[in-house]
């Protein structure tokens, strides 16, 4: 079974503090300036760890966990 995650992919070192949650096939868009980068919805694997997507992706463990708050970091899909 898979899991759609939000991953934010920073174009600069700083990630604004604000929330994405991400919901099987949806994004919530935030308004404009909210965010440094974009936002990417990939699938997880029951297996994968936000450390695993992380490093796959270029994207560090605070950032997909502020991204996705609901979404459990250990065991994501």
């Amino acid at each position: 079974m898979f899991r759609c995650i939000a991953v934010i992919v920073s174009s600069a070192a700083a990630i604004a503090a604000a929330a994405v949650p991400a919901h099987a096939g949806s994004v919530h868009a935030l308004g404009a300036g909210d965010l440094v980068g974009e936002t990417k919805v990939i699938a997880a694997r029951y297996e994968d760890t936000f450390l695993d997507i992380g490093r796959a992706h270029g994207v560090g463990f605070e950032e997909l966990r502020k991204a996705n708050p609901e979404v459990n970091a250990w065991v994501p899909g």
